[in-house]
């Protein structure tokens, strides 16, 4: 495996991504979908790795159709402090039982609420965990690579990500859903309106570059959100090039960085042992696309290179393609080139590279065995030849039966 520097020009992964869709089909009409899902064997690890602290969550940040699905002041509703979503499957099962007739909330809502009518409430929960995650890491102030992100463009002509930044630093400072809407404050609605048009008017400025595949860094090339696209929706991207997949650590929790002189000896870096984890994850979902490191299928049975078995989890969440973003996957599940968007708990700034979930996520690709191989194919000089076969003996009185016949 090879961990690349993604503070390149992003066309020098595009180009690897252009070649391998030579390869593969990804429509109906282009040739046998399935041959592209089986380009990559079943067993393939990942080869090229580029992982990035990515600027915004999801790709292209959050709409407001994304704080509209989240649904906020109507699970606020079902009460404070929940955790899952079975628990906000319950409380909305309570809800039902105990409202007054007529009274509406949910547009899933049935007089007998079953797995369906609440799963619908699945979605708008997970985004509003993933908006109140945002805002928890605004807070402790964790950043993302803005020197990939800011620095690198600047330098190759494109104002373009400056002027977005500019355009959202007053709404950034609020909390994610509450930015679309302006402060109650008439001194603050003329600076946001300020900012907004300050951020507009530098990244319409003419004679830029735009081209993005050389004015973008690899890990901040993100393949656009549709006008239309909402997180509950999949669509293939219009452009499909740039991130791959996703990484995040395990739940939220404020990150502990380890110091480099202490990194042998401190205890939160001896990391589990997390064989065929992939393999496990790709089996779990229909042509392994869209699998999630949370979600595994069984352990898989013991093989003569590893007796113990299959392991557990690995040290950080990983997804194939975006998580909540509405974009289905540019690559095929068993690709080996990882374009990895990190959230900032698992890689922060430009170099923070000590955070023990990165340090065991990168050593248990190279230490443990991530996907299970097929048995070899033993060599044809040691396999067992055939037993020749004994020609027929004829019977003891076959001769006297024979001149009998005469």
């Amino acid at each position: 495996m090879v961990l690349i520097n993604p503070a390149a020009e992003a066309s020098k992964w595009t180009d690897v991504q252009r070649a391998v869709w030579e390869k593969v089909a990804f429509f109906e009409g282009e040739g046998d979908l399935m041959a592209g899902h089986r380009f990559f064997p079943a067993h393939q690890s990942p080869v090229v790795i580029s992982v990035t602290s990515a600027y915004s969550w999801p790709p292209g940040g959050i709409r407001p159709g994304d704080c509209a699905i989240a649904m906020r002041h109507k699970l606020s509703l079902l009460g404070q402090g929940v955790n899952s979503p079975d628990e906000i499957c319950s409380r909305y099962k309570q809800f039902l039982e105990a409202k007054k007739p007529g009274e509406f909330i949910f547009h899933d809502e049935t007089p007998n609420p079953d797995e369906r009518a609440c799963g619908a409430l699945r979605t708008p929960f997970a985004l509003d965990q993933a908006v109140e995650n945002i805002d928890r890491k605004k807070k402790i102030g964790i950043k993302s690579d803005l020197a990939t992100y800011l620095a690198f463009p600047l330098f190759r002509g494109d104002l373009r990500p400056l002027g977005a930044m500019i355009a959202g630093v007053a709404r950034d400072l609020r909390a994610a859903c509450e930015s679309f809407s302006l402060p109650e404050n008439r001194q603050d609605q003329r600076a946001l309106r300020f900012w907004q048009r300050v951020g507009e008017f530098v990244s319409d400025l003419p004679f830029q570059n735009t081209d993005i595949e050389s004015s973008r860094t690899i890990g901040h090339l993100d393949p656009p959100r549709s006008s239309v696209n909402l997180v509950d929706t999949l669509r293939m991207p219009a452009r499909q090039l740039g991130t791959t997949h996703e990484i995040r650590s395990i739940r939220w929790a404020p990150p502990s960085q380890a110091d480099y002189k202490d990194i042998p000896a401190d205890p939160s870096l001896n990391c589990a042992v997390s064989h065929d984890w992939l393999t496990r994850a790709r089996r779990a979902q229909t042509n392994g696309t869209q699998w999630e490191s949370a979600i595994l299928a069984p352990p898989l049975d013991p093989d003569p290179a590893n007796p113990r078995g299959s392991g557990g989890h690995p040290a950080v969440e990983m997804t194939h393609g975006f998580r909540l973003a509405g974009l289905l996957p540019i690559t095929r599940a068993n690709d080996p080139f990882w374009n990895m968007r990190a959230y900032d708990d698992v890689l922060m700034s430009h170099g923070g590279f000590m955070f023990s979930s990165f340090i065991c996520a990168i050593n248990q690709f190279v230490m443990d065995r991530p996907t299970r191989w097929p048995l070899p194919t033993p060599p044809a000089e040691l396999q067992s030849a055939p037993m020749p076969q004994e020609p027929n003996r004829p019977a003891a009185d076959a001769s006297k039966i024979h001149r009998r016949a005469r």
